[in-house]
């Protein structure tokens, strides 16, 4: 059960929130119910509630000192703030905190729930992720977790090869998540010492239930980091997927490195971001401004007469029109004002 805790001074609130919400119906169990700051802080040292639904005006301690003093030693804690105040500087301090969810009084009981239901996706993602990362100290502890060295075959297909049949053979799903955590592991330059941080590979092997998933997987990592692209100047597979996921998202906003990495290749960060400098002899980053300002002056060849500088600038996935003017002249040597005037008197930017 997810257990809650709620804290306010104003006593018509705190009961109807009290009686209104069907906790245990929900999958919530109310641990506390309080009117004032300091008591809601005492109790949430005895209860380390999961969720914490709290006014910010209270005597004795405000919920934003609540919300601070806590954090220290409860990062995990998902509070929402449920408060008469409409406030900036109040969101502001609370965003600072960590603070996702802030409801204006008077609420509905159905908003109240509906914000519950997202906390509690948000508690349960958090309790996976820690199950995780304790699989994967569990992992690095156990001696052939992080071998000596890679198997030396892991660089040939048919070395791949062995391996997968290897891991196809193990006694069970676990010993083949720890031999193939160790491997990958090694390959990406990760060591013991990194137990703080859950390598995303890490993740996606602890819900594997299979030893033939887990072999499965292991050999497409290797095949990516090993394996040349026969379409790509002979560069490694993942380095080409990287590029043309470049080339095929540049105007996503949100588009980086990490996310890719961590999302659709399950690699350590640092480990793709050194690999894609030393196969391409230029950063990620480098190369996703190359694409989207040699986008940009494309669009502005074709629409030099009538295009807006922030409508390139959102195309190309640049929300900030002056960045994008600052990005562009830093790349062509020109301003996009400048460039789209020579496009259309006909003269060309010969420094681009």
């Amino acid at each position: 059960m997810i257990k809650v805790l709620l804290a306010d001074d104003e006593p018509v609130i705190l009961h109807s929130v009290e009686v209104s919400i069907p906790w245990e119906e929900m999958g919530l169990t109310l641990c506390g119910v309080y009117g004032d700051g300091m008591s809601a802080y005492h109790a949430f040292l005895d209860e380390s509630p999961d969720i914490v639904l709290t006014d910010i005006r209270m005597p004795a301690l405000s919920g934003l000192e609540l919300i601070r003093r806590t954090r220290a030693f409860s990062p995990d804690t998902v509070f929402i703030i449920l408060s008469g105040y409409a406030d900036f500087d109040y969101a502001r301090t609370a965003m600072k905190y960590g603070v996702r969810y802030y409801l204006l009084k008077p609420c509905s009981q159905e908003r109240i729930m509906d914000v519950m239901k997202t906390a509690m996706k948000d508690v349960e993602e958090i309790r996976q992720t820690r199950q995780a990362q304790s699989a994967y100290a569990g992992m690095l502890a156990q001696g052939n977790s992080v071998p000596e060295s890679p198997d030396p075959d892991v660089t040939t297909s048919e070395g791949r090869a062995r391996i997968h049949a290897l891991v196809r053979s193990l006694p069970g799903a676990q010993q083949a998540k720890i031999y193939a955590f160790g491997i990958l592991c090694r390959v990406q330059g990760i060591t013991p010492e990194d137990t703080g941080n859950l390598p995303p590979f890490g993740n996606k092997l602890a819900g594997m239930r299979t030893r033939e998933e887990v072999a499965d997987f292991l050999m497409n990592c290797l095949t990516s980091v090993y394996e040349k692209d026969g379409h790509a100047s002979g560069t490694r597979r993942f380095v080409a997927r990287i590029l043309r996921w470049v080339e095929e998202d540049y105007a996503d906003p949100e588009l980086s490195l990490k996310t890719i990495a961590e999302q659709k290749l399950f690699m350590n960060t640092d480990y793709v971001s050194r690999e894609f400098l030393r196969e391409t002899g230029e950063k990620f980053s480098q190369a996703l401004i190359r694409t989207r300002m040699e986008r940009a002056k494309e669009l502005m060849r074709e629409r030099a007469w009538d295009a807006k500088i922030y409508e390139i600038a959102e195309q190309v996935g640049c929300s900030n029109a002056q960045y994008f003017a600052q990005a562009f002249k830093k790349y062509t040597g020109v301003t996009p004002t400048g460039y789209m005037e020579a496009q259309r008197t006909g003269g060309g930017i010969k420094s681009c």
